[in-house]
């Protein structure tokens, strides 16, 4: 739902994704859009999470900036 979140909240968020579209986790395909600054223990740590909530269809988009010209 294109939320900024906490590692922490992901299983939360994600359940209440899965019972607002009624679909198991299983099922459900999660599309991760991450800046090109984000870390990869950062991006471990969320396919962790999802993980534990069985949320193991992961689509991922990397974010590119525009560059502006001060």
């Amino acid at each position: 739902n294109d939320q900024i979140c906490e590692v922490s909240d992901i299983q939360d968020l994600v359940h209440d994704a899965s019972a607002k579209k009624g679909m198991a986790l299983s099922q459900m395909l999660i599309n991760l859009r991450v800046d090109k600054t984000a870390t990869v223990g950062k991006l471990t740590d969320v396919k962790q999470e999802l993980r534990r909530a069985n949320a193991l269809k992961i689509s991922y988009a990397a974010i590119e900036r525009q560059a502006t010209n001060n």
